[in-house]
């Protein structure tokens, strides 16, 4: 019996209303696809099977009753030939044109006018094909030729030079008749067509020769009049006359003086400034100006006086003689500097004087070849203007010459392609044959195909009964729902490896199994949230009856015990109590009830259940009053056990069916919604949620309880290698 101090303080709850979630508003749909066809294996397998079964009927029936046979005609597409005298076919084509032209040419073969002639061929009417369209005792070719164009296909084989043309039929002899019929109607319709564009070549090549030739009868005419009229003696290029070499000589010459006139003035201009002080002489002024015969004797004077200084370079700098020596030879370098600018002057005046006259020597001869250059010229260009006119009638006569090579030659070459059977850009490359198998049915396919349909079938009731089911299966259905806060989930019993035996006290017991390791990991998704917020009171509460709150509740109070919390949980299901003799305590004993109507004190009422967990039950049948919850006296209570217990586990009877966990909520700090699997509908905890949040609890999520790990096949591997994990560690 744990007995509550009445001197310990008060846990004070924050006046603050606490955070609620938000109103969920609509739901959906998750479906986990291979959990579903896992669960529906033994069904989707059993479908196949008589799928088979139904394909093997279909197809014998079809055979007995729809047999076809098919066969194809092949046509190769000729690069043909560039030039009639070619050897060989032209190889240079790209798969690309190859299927433009093909393409092209299966629409002609599906033309009426390729049909019309096929029709017209007498092997057609030994076919039992044909019998179907007499009419009357006639064979009535529109209707055959409509049912054919509807019935016969054609093909483009990719990356080879191949089209087809297919047909089926249900008598195997008459697939050769009508195929070899419509290409040889096909094959002959080309070949006129061939000879037709063949003769509209040479007529357009035969009307230009003609006009060619009378254009170069017309221009010899004409040449003949000019030499006649112009008094033409000699047809030399006037350009390689003795006049043209003459102004070609007249020119050079005015160029090479006027080259000398630009030298001479550049020159002229470059030594006035020079003069003039703008630019300073060069180096090869100076030396000129040096080698003067003026200069010697000033640079012997001035090297003698040098010598003397060297000779005297042990005596002191301040002796006369000394003194003496370094003046003289300032005055000689000032002499010489004075001397040596007069005959650079002398010598640049000297230079401009005969810069001047060159300059007017090269002007004059420059004017007077200019002047005989344009008589020149004028006679140049009268003889170059008649040449040119004639050059230019024998140009266009050489040109007309040509021309009427060339279209001789295309006479020539488009009457030898005519005559080439590889010109054509068709062939047939193969005939058709009488079919020796069935094209239709065939096993293969129809076999496949009616597994494949009654699989598609199973498949597709399989998942609308899934989307129509709305029940809660497995976690991602709690995920889906607005505001919906998952806090985890507790397998199934029967999903636990390590074979549970007593689930209520899981935890205690049979710590390394798979429940008691997911009942862990809840108490550490919602002990937290609880400590952060300050909450010490918390409400257990499902929807339909069986969602397992009782279970979860004293499983949740040795997790958090085990962490060092002092925990009491509460049976507050006055209807169908069950907590206490989970935890060991009688149903009958006092408890709750009795503590609310004032029979018993709250320390006779507790009972220590060990490992830190205490009990109290719901109270003896008389004394338990749903009513009492919502009085002073259970606030009272409420107070009294926050002094003693860190956590407060009220396990309260389900929603939907009583009322009282919604007056539980109103008393509590928090609470977590059980939901059991395959039991409760989304709807039904979408609308649990709602009513929880207008409560003033907070509530902190949803706890999925006995979801099926079987059907999808991840839980279970998860659940196996939890439970392995404890083995190896309890070894």
């Amino acid at each position: 019996m744990t007995t509550v101090s009445a001197n310990r303080p008060t846990a004070m709850r924050s006046q603050g209303t606490p955070a609620r979630p938000n109103r969920a508003t609509g739901l959906a749909t998750s479906i986990d696809p291979i959990r579903v066809l896992r669960r529906h294996l033994l069904g989707i397998t059993l479908s196949a099977i008589i799928g088979a079964v139904l394909g093997v009927v279909a197809y014998l029936a079809l055979v007995r009753i729809y047999p076809q046979f098919t066969d194809s005609v092949l046509f190769e597409v000729q690069p043909g030939v560039s030039q009639a005298s070619d050897v060989t076919t032209n190889d240079q084509t790209n798969d690309e044109w190859v299927f433009r032209v093909a393409q092209t040419e299966t629409f002609v073969l599906k033309s009426v006018d390729v049909l019309d002639r096929a029709l017209d061929n007498p092997d057609i009417l030994s076919t039992e094909w044909h019998k179907q369209y007499i009419r009357g005792g006639t064979f009535s070719k529109l209707d055959a030729r409509d049912d054919l164009a509807k019935y016969i296909s054609t093909s483009v084989v990719r990356s080879t030079n191949l089209f087809s043309l297919n047909w089926s039929t249900r008598v195997p002899t008459d697939v050769p008749k009508v195929l070899n019929a419509i290409s040889a109607a096909y094959l002959d319709l080309r070949s006129a067509r061939d000879s037709s564009v063949f003769q509209r070549n040479l007529d357009v090549f035969n009307g230009r020769l003609n006009a060619t030739q009378r254009d170069l009868e017309d221009l010899a005419e004409a040449m003949k009049k000019l030499i006649r009229d112009n008094n033409i003696t000699s047809l030399e290029d006037p350009t390689k006359s003795a006049q043209a070499f003459k102004l070609q000589e007249l020119m050079q010459q005015s160029t090479s003086f006027a080259n000398e006139l630009n030298m001479s003035q550049t020159s002229y201009h470059q030594v006035a400034q020079k003069i003039e002080g703008t630019m300073e002489p060069t180096s090869e002024d100076m030396v000129m100006a040096e080698r003067d015969p003026q200069m010697s004797e000033i640079i012997n004077n001035i090297m003698m006086v040098n010598a003397a200084l060297r000779k005297s370079t042990g005596e002191r700098l301040d002796d006369p003689m000394i003194r003496n020596l370094q003046n003289t030879l300032r005055a000689h370098e000032e002499t010489r500097d004075a001397r040596l600018q007069e005959i650079i002057r002398r010598n640049l005046e000297a230079q401009a004087r005969q810069l001047n006259d060159d300059i007017e020597r090269y002007r004059t001869s420059v004017e007077n070849l200019e002047n005989e250059i344009e008589t020149n010229n004028r006679l140049m260009r009268d003889i170059t203007a008649m040449h040119s006119e004639y050059d230019a009638m024998r140009t266009r006569r050489d040109h007309l010459e040509a021309r009427r090579t060339a279209d001789l030659e295309l006479i020539n070459e488009v009457q030898l392609m005519r005559l080439r059977v590889d010109a054509g850009r068709v062939k047939l490359a193969q005939r058709a044959l009488p079919p020796r198998k069935l094209s239709f049915p065939k096993p293969e396919v129809i076999i496949p195909l009616g597994v494949l349909l009654l699989v598609g079938l199973t498949v597709g009731i399989v998942f609308l009964r899934e989307l129509m089911d709305q029940r809660v299966k497995s976690v991602s259905d709690l995920a889906v729902l607005p505001g919906a806060n998952v806090l985890g989930d507790i397998p199934d019993l029967s999903d636990d490896p390590t074979k549970v035996t007593a689930p209520e006290l899981v935890v205690r017991r049979q710590p390394m199994s798979v429940l008691a390791e997911s009942y862990r990991q809840a108490a550490a998704v919602i002990l937290p949230q609880m400590d952060r917020s300050g909450h010490q009171t918390l409400l257990l509460v499902g929807g339909l009856p069986g969602a397992g709150t009782t279970t979860i509740a004293t499983n949740l109070a040795a997790a958090a015990s085990a962490s060092g919390k002092r925990v009491l949980v509460v049976d507050a299901n006055f209807r169908r109590p069950r907590l206490a003799e989970a935890m060991g305590v009688a149903n009958g004993a006092i408890g709750l009830g009795d503590v609310l109507v004032g029979s018993a004190s709250l320390n006779d009422c507790i009972v220590d259940a060990g490992d830190g967990v205490s009990v109290m039950s719901a109270g003896t049948p008389a004394n338990r009053m749903i009513d009492r919850v919502n009085s002073a006296a259970f606030d009272s209570l409420i107070a009294q056990l926050r002094s003693s217990f860190d956590l407060v586990i009220f396990d309260a009877p389900p929603a939907v069916v009583a009322g009282d966990a919604m007056l539980l909520a109103n008393k509590v700090d928090a609470a977590v919604l059980v939901v059991r699997a395959q039991q409760e509908h989304r709807g039904l905890v979408l609308r649990m949620m709602n009513k929880l949040a207008d409560t003033r609890c907070e509530l902190l999520g949803v706890l999925l309880n006995r979801p099926r790990g079987v059907a999808g096949g991840y839980l279970k591997k998860n659940y196996a290698a939890m439970a392995e994990y404890g083995v190896n560690q309890q070894g």
